[in-house]
């Protein structure tokens, strides 16, 4: 719960900005988060391994080098590590996706007359936007909430070299031992089931008898207007752009040219032996192709459906739909 309350309070200033006021750059900035959400989370992992390794990586053998410090203070390899690669990947990204298009389609009457009124723009937001939106910041918690109980790879990169374990790593383990314990592995994915269930339960209590309109046929797109504080939110969402989408993606590919993977102080560390080993694999391409193949299909099928359930959902009066 720590990286999902960190995460969408992010999320919902960034999504703010970018759809209710009038900061400067903001369709670029939405570009940015998209680019970001399609980093696979593997890469984003190990590029920030470069820069946060406790003895090799770059921030904390720049910080030792300065004299700043005696040893590296940061340490990806910890609990604040787990969380804060998940802030910047995911958990930040999918919900300023989510919500900013919310935000945007939001019925500008409210806030106008909150501003009739004489509040200010941080009241308005706080007072009027936020709370209006509360159904949908609740359901992009819930989804956030599920996916990293679900979540693997960051825990078992960063978590394993100090024995940090969670249901899906635990479910890995049970798995990949000599003898498979398929059962016990089916148990506890049980068990991970079992934990969503209230979440759901929740979110339908919280919005029960709610009627909530959003969007409406008179909607104005008239911004708040941030004054002083317009460069700063710039200078601020920059700053998060460049964090989950230019390190990442920088030092993912200044990997890929290493002799040794995370060890900068060796001599000659680079090479280009690493692609042309890559690019010369029959493996790696039959793989690429399988991906592909598998990547399309799945999105395909999933649309289908998932708009076959909607529209039941939505456009029907069965009663079982709300099940």
């Amino acid at each position: 719960m720590t990286r999902q309350a960190l995460s969408l309070a992010l999320a919902i200033l960034v999504a703010w900005l970018i759809a209710r006021t009038d900061l400067p750059g903001r369709n670029w900035i939405e570009f940015a988060f998209w680019a970001a959400f399609f980093l696979p989370t593997l890469t984003v992992t190990l590029s920030w391994i470069l820069l946060l390794d406790p003895d090799y990586g770059l921030i904390n053998l720049a910080l030792v080098g300065l004299g700043l410090v005696g040893r590296g203070p940061f340490d990806i390899y910890s609990f604040w590590g787990i969380v804060w690669i998940h802030v910047i990947t995911g958990s930040l990204t999918v919900k300023v996706i989510l919500l900013t298009p919310a935000f945007r389609n939001m019925n500008a009457a409210f806030e106008e007359a909150s501003r009739v009124a004489g509040a200010s723009t941080a009241r308005t937001a706080l007072s009027i936007t936020v709370p209006v939106m509360a159904p949908v910041v609740l359901s992009v918690l819930l989804l956030g909430t599920m996916v990293s109980l679900q979540t693997f790879e960051v825990e078992q990169v960063l978590g394993v070299p100090f024995r940090f374990f969670v249901f899906s790593t635990m479910v890995y383990d049970l798995i990949v031992t000599r003898v498979p314990r398929y059962d016990a592995a089916t148990a506890l994915s049980v068990v991970v089931l079992a934990a969503m269930l209230p979440l759901i339960v929740t979110q339908q209590w919280l919005t029960r008898g709610r009627r909530y309109t959003t969007i409406t046929g008179q909607f104005q797109s008239r911004r708040h207007r941030l004054g002083r504080w317009r460069w700063p939110a710039f200078v601020l969402a920059l700053l998060l752009t460049l964090v989950v989408l230019g390190v990442p993606l920088v030092f993912a590919v200044l990997g890929t040219f290493m002799k040794l993977f995370g060890f900068f102080n060796i001599p000659d560390p680079w090479t280009l032996k690493n692609w042309k080993t890559v690019l010369t694999d029959d493996l790696f391409l039959r793989s690429l192709v399988n991906t592909v193949v598998l990547a399309t299909s799945t999105a395909v099928a999933a649309v289908l459906i998932h708009s076959l359930i909607a529209y039941i959902v939505v456009r029907t009066r069965y009663r079982a739909r709300q099940a």
